[in-house]
């Protein structure tokens, strides 16, 4: 519609060849520009909802266990999304080798213990 709108004005001669070529890219620039930051907005939105529906699932687990007695496979498997364990780091504590282990829990993340 806008170009169309341009195009009707370089027509009538209410704005010559170079303006309509001028403001013709600013359009297509700033269209490019928008449609790129509606990109990056769906994909905020869709990491929102999947975080949303992580965060459901931790809360399904808590109201599951009153207290809990014993760390049981399926308690892990209700907390924790997933563990990284990294590679030796070359430095030793009380005499053994040190490995950097992350922890993301279910709708909340990794979760540092230091």
């Amino acid at each position: 519609m806008y170009v169309q709108g341009l195009f009707e004005s370089k027509i009538r001669g209410e704005i010559d060849g170079d303006m309509f070529c001028t403001f013709s890219e600013k359009y297509r620039t700033e269209k490019s520009e928008l449609n790129t930051e509606l990109e990056n907005l769906f994909l905020t939105l869709q990491n929102i909802k999947k975080k949303t529906s992580k965060s459901a699932v931790l809360g399904t687990s808590v109201n599951k266990y009153d207290t809990i007695s014993e760390v049981t496979s399926e308690v892990l498997r209700d907390f924790i999304e997933h563990i990284e364990v990294g590679e030796y780091t070359g430095e030793r504590k009380f005499r053994k080798k040190v490995r950097k282990i992350r922890i993301f829990f279910i709708g909340i993340g990794e979760v540092h213990f230091d």
